[in-house]
């Protein structure tokens, strides 16, 4: 999720001079800062054990405040992704 509030580049571990990562795990909501949303040196690497994942972007408006909302997984159906998309949206 991204919003004006959210974790900066700056907040990221770094493991050397240019390597900044942050590792979560499953089931993970992370509240990014908006300008790492296109930001294109900034990625999502999905576990080796994935084989490979679905991602979903969406854009909404609460409250007169603007998100993007991004979720990546590896196995959910489209019906499942979607039901976790609106309780993220009922946490906001």
């Amino acid at each position: 999720m991204y919003s004006d509030d959210g974790i900066t580049k700056s907040d990221f571990k770094s493991n050397g001079l240019f390597d900044h990562s942050l590792t979560i795990n499953n089931d993970s909501i992370i509240r990014l800062q908006s300008s790492l949303y296109n930001d294109k040196r900034f990625i999502v690497i999905e576990p080796k054990s994935w084989g490979g994942y679905k991602g979903k972007r969406l854009d909404t408006i609460i409250n007169s405040r603007q998100f993007k909302i991004e979720i990546y997984s590896n196995d959910l159906s489209d019906k499942t992704r979607d039901s976790i998309f609106k309780k993220i949206l009922s946490s906001i």
